[in-house]
Formats: structure tokens, sequence, C-alpha cells
């Protein structure tokens, strides 16, 4: 199996409608999700330096410059705070405030800011395509109703030629 059959894999993306309007869902909210990444970042970055200016003395491996707080920062957000802060709290206990603080921030504000961006474009997504199909039915129905009066103009012609012509 080559890297051809990748491919073939991501047929099924267009060959199924509800997938397909999943993964431009996604498509469409990148520029959001990008933004978010960012912000996530930049709370990364900005909680890294206080971090060291708090807790660089008492934990020097994970809090002693901006290299080291990063990824102590970025395990914090991803893996769970205890392991960390146990040493913290240890010196300092109300420690647990900026790591609770931190958390709430990341975990639950951007997480769902996340997922209000890729909701609001699935919806906008949904809207589209419903918008796109009514549009198709009344185009039908509005041929199908010049077809009708055409019709019908031509019914009425012809009874009024039936009712003009002498000797009926």
């Amino acid at each position: 199996m080559g890297p051809l059959s990748v491919l073939r894999a991501l047929r099924l993306v267009s060959a199924v409608p509800s997938m397909r309007q999943v993964v431009n869902s996604l498509f469409s909210a990148l520029s959001g999700i990008v933004s978010i990444l960012l912000l996530l970042m930049l709370v990364l970055y900005t909680s890294s330096i206080a971090a060291v200016q708090m807790f660089g003395a008492i934990a020097p491996d994970e809090f002693g410059h901006l290299g080291s707080s990063s990824p102590t920062m970025f395990k914090v957000m991803t893996q769970g705070w205890p392991e960390v802060a146990d040493r913290i709290i240890a010196v300092r206990p109300l420690g647990w405030l900026f790591f609770v603080g931190y958390i709430v921030l990341t975990g639950f504000i951007v997480l769902n800011l996340l997922i209000a961006v890729i909701v609001n474009a699935a919806e906008r997504q949904m809207v589209e395509a419903q918008a796109a199909k009514e549009e198709r039915t009344d185009k039908a129905v509005l041929t199908e109703l010049t077809a009708l009066r055409a019709q019908l103009t031509r019914l009425e012609d012809e009874l009024r030629t039936r009712r003009c012509r002498p000797g009926r």
C-alpha cells in the first residue's frame, strides 16, 4: 500500500455529503481557529512569563527561565497540574490560584471559543445549503408556473378561436 491508497480514502470525503459538509465547515472556520490558537499562544506566553517571575526561585527546573517555563505551562494546560503544582503549593500555599486561573482560562474559555467557531461555521454551511436548495426549488416552481401560464394562454387562445368561428 502506497501513498495513493491514502488519496483513495480521501475520496470518501467527497463521496459522502455529510462528511463533505463537515470538512467544508472546518475549512471555513480555519481563520477563526487560527485566531484562537494565536490567542492561546499569547495566553501561554504571558502565563509562562508570570510563572517565571512567581515560581522561578521555587522550581528552577520547571520555571527557571522562559525556555523551561513554556513547556511546563503547556504540560499544565494539557496533562493536568497536580505534579507541577504540588512543589509550588508546598512553598506558596496560594500558588494554586495561578494554576486554576490558567487552566480555566486555557481549558474552558479557549476550548469554548474553538467549539463556538466550528459550530458557527457548520451552521453557516447548513444555512447556505438550505438557501441554495430553496433557490433551486423556487426556480423549478417558477419554471413550472411559466410553462403552465404558456399552456393556459394557448388554451384560452384556442377557445377564443373556436367560439369566434361561424358555423358551430
